[in-house]
């Protein structure tokens, strides 16, 4: 197996050291750059970093968590891959207008998610399954040898509702506001079946955008419905 080197970009997400952990025992080398980007589309001091890290090394590719346009419009002008495993759902990002750059590898957990953007024409996104670190999952669990009462658990609600945007709104007319509090109601009683999507439709999403601005840019396909979707289905 080639020794490839990669560039490691971090925000400081919490997969960071068990990522660069297995990385490196597969024989890579790895370099990493932190930043807190402050642009998704455009960063000069992200697009300087980057650069600079390039002027010193020949890199095989570029390497994040979730995907980031800058970084593909860099790894482009650097002629390298860029490969990303997202593991958020959505990932607003992936509406980028760069998702079809070549240089892009983009591999998403959520599988119906990648039959989205599949069926839309995009070559560059794969589907691949999240991962954890078992060696370290096997010395912690040497350390606290715990007894198990069953052989499978559910973890759920694990986030706390930083971007529950549909609580943020407090100026929607009553009837728009009754309608989908009505759906968000009606949601949670059946299982099975997307309520949003059969009763929200574009002229609901018409509606709802005299009210509520979700412009994200010209850098940006535009996909105003999914969005209004989501930010109820967040709710829910």
């Amino acid at each position: 197996m080639k020794n490839y080197r990669i560039l490691y970009y971090t925000w400081n997400e919490y997969t960071y050291e068990d990522c660069v952990e297995a990385l490196l025992s597969l024989g890579m080398q790895v370099d990493v750059v932190s930043y807190k980007i402050r642009d998704y589309v455009f960063d000069e001091i992200l697009t300087s970093k980057i650069k600079e890290y390039f002027s010193q090394k020949a890199f095989d590719c570029i390497f994040s968590f979730n995907y980031f346009p800058i970084i593909s419009r860099i790894a482009d002008e650097c002629g390298v891959k860029y490969i990303s495993w997202v593991f958020d759902s959505p990932n607003l990002t992936l509406d980028s207008i760069t998702l079809s750059n070549e240089c892009n590898c983009v591999f998403l957990f959520d599988y119906c998610l990648y039959q989205k953007y599949r069926q839309k024409g995009i070559k560059t996104v794969y589907h691949m399954p999240l991962a954890f670190n078992k060696s370290r999952m096997d010395n912690l669990l040497k350390k606290i040898k715990p007894h198990y009462d069953h052989e499978v658990t559910f973890l759920g609600s694990l986030y706390d509702n930083e971007y529950n945007f549909m609580d943020q709104i407090k100026y929607l007319p009553p009837k728009l506001e009754g309608y989908i509090d009505a759906i968000i109601e009606a949601q949670q009683l059946i299982y099975g079946f997307d309520f949003c999507d059969a009763l929200f439709d574009h002229n609901k999403c018409e509606e709802m955008a005299k009210y509520v601005n979700v412009d994200m840019g010209e850098q940006f396909v535009d996909y105003r419905d999914d969005l209004f979707r989501n930010m109820i289905r967040k709710k829910i």
